[in-house]
């Protein structure tokens, strides 16, 4: 089994989907927060993840700093998870 295949199954097995859903319920659409997660989470509910350059589309100055800025604070939380599994 794969990372991503992992993270998917837990994912359903979760059922965070659900719960997210149930939470976001009375919150109007277009203010709804939304998650980052990696490529294992497309078009899971109200998860976004980076753009990806597709063939003869650059990406737009937008969404290239989009990915700088959400890639940066992702290796901050995830070397803040390696120093408390550290611990």
């Amino acid at each position: 089994m794969s990372a991503i295949d992992g993270d998917w199954a837990i994912w359903h097995e979760s059922e965070v989907e659900l719960i997210l859903r149930e939470v976001f319920n009375s919150i109007p659409e277009d203010e709804e927060p939304l998650i980052f997660g990696d490529p294992a989470y497309k078009g899971a509910y109200s998860v976004i993840r980076p753009y990806i350059q597709q063939p003869r589309r650059p990406l737009t100055a937008r969404e290239r700093e989009f990915n700088y800025n959400t890639s940066t604070i992702c290796i901050l939380i995830e070397h803040l998870f390696s120093y408390i599994l550290n611990l």
